[in-house]
Order: structure tokens, then C-alpha cells, then sequence
């Protein structure tokens, strides 16, 4: 019912085109340019339907190295079709286009997409070997006014808002022409003081920002008369849907009990509403946190009383990609407690 091949050209814009644009929430083209640029392998999988002829693009991104190969799917599966008969011939054929052909595949449905919480696409994926696990993203309804918005915060968050002037801190729109001197590089910077190493080239951010002709993505600092960047955040909207990307706060923010990124959520929310966008999707959650970070970032994204959704994540690893990774796991933790070993030594 289906047939599928991989394009070997850029001549599909995928954020415009077909699925993806019914689905919602896609940042396909970034990650096609920011994957090419890291020295991954784009694949955009079109699939068309044979009796009528439709077409629906997917991206993947194919990583190769000396011992594995890896594909990961991008908002995979955004297939929009209602009849179940349908999807499972869709799936089918995806699946056995794939087959044998890496160590590892990775598949998160697009946040928007009609499959998730699907038991039938559940079962067959298990029989194709694959694991299943849920994460959730909170999704604010932007068609209600801001003061109904407002009311679905804690009372805390609506605490601090109503006292925002007293921080002293001012919320600044990075205009296109800097975003890269005025965001990203003050973004790295922070992520750098958290310990968060972010290895994205300035070519990379060069190469995204020429090809974001439609200025769909929008950059926010905040900052006071200390510090020139207490905090970033910024959001892109795609198919009247505002999704927050890049956010990161100074240590300023924590010691001075500064709530910078509600504030600067709250700026984001009300431009993202003024430019026609019908959700804001606070982006990822871990429903089960494994770390402080995680419990602190599910903490911060409930309190605005947004709907949680939950969407599927389908994973297959080779017993080959097990082992691989066992093993350079296992050489990680020895480089690092060899310099602690050496210390140890010397102390004696």
C-alpha cells in the first residue's frame, strides 16, 4: 500500500510540507542543517500512498561511526489518517524499509500525532523488538485570554508576576542581525557555568539562522544592571504552535532568588499569542525524573497549569549496541577515576 524512498535532494521544505504540517510540532529542517553540519547523514523517508498517490515525509537522522550505526526519527510517524487498517500497513512498511540495517533506531512521535497512546501500534512495534516508554510535555491553550492564562499558574508563579517590577530585571527581544553575538554566544556561556557543555559550532548557528528566512524563531535575554544575561529563552512557532528551545539561567538567578525564566516565559507566552500561535509546548518532561535536573524541570513546567500530554518513544538496540556501549561506558568511568586515582597516590 505503500512504497518509500529516500530523497537525495533539499528540494522539500519539511516544515511546510505535507504530515508535518497537519502534525504541528516539527523542527525538521534545523535539525536536517544542524545534523549535516556535525558530519550526520540527513535522510528525508518519502512515503506515498499508492492508491491515491499522497505523499508524507519523515526526516532521520543516520549516524555512523566505526562500530555502530544509529537512526533517529524526527517527530516519526506523523501520519494523520484516522483509519487504524492505514496506519498499520504506514508502520508496517516503515519498518520493514529499516529492518537489519542499523544497531540502533530511535522513534519519538511527534507531541501532536493521532498514534500516540495507540495500543495497536504499541503491539506492533513489539513485534518488531522495539521498547516503549512515555514522555510528556505540558501545552498551554493560548486561545484563552492572559488573564484566564494567568489564572492556571500557582499562586506562587501569579505572586511573582504581579511584584515582576520589584526584580529589577528587564526582558530584552534579540533582533534578528544578533542573535548570534547577543543569544547563543551568552547562552553557551551559561550553559558552560552549569556544567551543560553544549558542542554546537558557530558555523552550525550560522548555517540555522540563514535558512530561518521565515524569522520563526524568536530569542530572548533577560538581564539588570549586574549581570548582562541573568537568563535565556527562546521559542519557534510552526503551524500557529510556539515551542520554547534554549533556555538557560545564571547562578545570580538561584542565590538572588530571581524567577527569571517564568518572567521570561511570560514574555514568551504573550508574544507567541500576539503572533497567532494557538499553544505554547513547554517542551519535554520526564513523567519518572532521574536526576535532580529532571525533578526541577518537571517541577518548574507543571506549575503553569498547562494540559500534560503525554506521546510515545520507540526504541530498538541490537545486542551488538548493547555490547559497544557496555564497553565504552565501562573506559569512561576508568578515564575519570585514573586523574583521581593519581591524586590519591600522590596525597599518600
Amino acid at each position: 500500500m505503500f512504497t518509500i524512498c529516500i530523497l537525495n535532494d533539499d528540494t522539500v521544505n519539511l516544515d511546510d510540507h505535507g504530515v508535518l504540517s497537519e502534525s504541528g510540532i516539527a523542527q525538521t529542517n534545523y535539525w536536517k542543517n544542524i545534523s549535516r553540519e556535525k558530519g550526520e547523514i540527513p535522510l528525508v523517508f518519502c512515503i506515498t500512498q499508492n492508491s491515491t498517490g499522497e505523499k508524507s515525509y519523515l526526516l532521520g537522522i543516520e549516524k555512523k561511526t566505526s562500530f555502530l550505526n544509529k537512526l533517529t526519527i524526527i517527530d516519526g510517524l506523523n501520519f494523520y489518517k484516522e483509519d487504524p487498517h492505514l496506519i498499520e500497513h504506514f508502520c508496517t512498511s516503515l519498518l520493514l524499509f529499516i529492518k537489519n540495517k542499523y544497531d540502533s533506531i530511535y522513534l519519538q512521535l511527534a507531541i501532536q500525532s493521532k498514534l500516540n497512546n495507540s495500543p495497536s501500534l504499541k503491539n506492533l512495534f513489539s513485534k518488531h523488538s522495539f521498547t516503549h516508554r512515555f514522555w510528556q510535555t505540558s501545552l498551554l491553550d493560548l486561545n484563552l485570554d492572559l488573564n484566564q492564562i494567568n489564572a492556571n499558574f500557582t499562586q506562587t508563579y501569579r505572586r511573582y508576576l504581579k511584584r515582576k517590577d520589584s526584580f529589577g530585571t528587564t526582558c530584552h527581544k534579540i533582533p534578528p542581525e544578533k542573535i548570534l553575538e547577543n543569544y547563543y554566544l551568552p547562552y553557551h556561556k551559561l550553559e558552560k557555568q552549569n556544567g551543560r557543555h553544549w558542542k554546537l559550532e558557530k558555523k552550525i548557528i550560522e548555517k540555522h539562522l540563514e535558512f530561518d528566512h521565515k524569522q520563526r524563531y524568536h530569542h530572548y535575554i533577560l538581564f539588570n544592571k549586574e549581570n548582562p544575561c541573568l537568563a535565556t529563552l527562546g521559542f519557534y512557532i510552526i503551524d500557529e504552535i510556539a515551542t520554547e528551545i534554549c533556555s538557560s539561567s545564571s547562578i545570580d538567578c538561584f542565590t538572588k532568588n530571581i524567577p527569571a525564566q517564568l518572567l521570561l516565559h511570560w514574555e514568551a507566552i504573550k508574544e507567541a499569542k500576539i503572533l497567532g500561535a494557538r499553544y505554547f509546548n513547554l517542551a519535554g518532561i520526564n513523567p519518572n525524573p532521574q536526576c535532580k535536573k529532571e525533578q526541577g524541570i518537571k517541577f518548574f513546567k507543571e506549575k503553569f497549569g498547562g494540559e500534560i500530554v503525554n506521546y510515545d518513544i520507540f526504541e530498538k538496540k541490537s545486542l551488538k549496541y548493547k555490547l559497544v556501549s557496555t564497553i565504552f561506558t565501562a573506559i569512561k568511568k576508568i578515564a575519570m577515576a585514573i586523574p583521581f586515582l593519581h591524586c590519591s597516590r600522590e596525597q599518600e
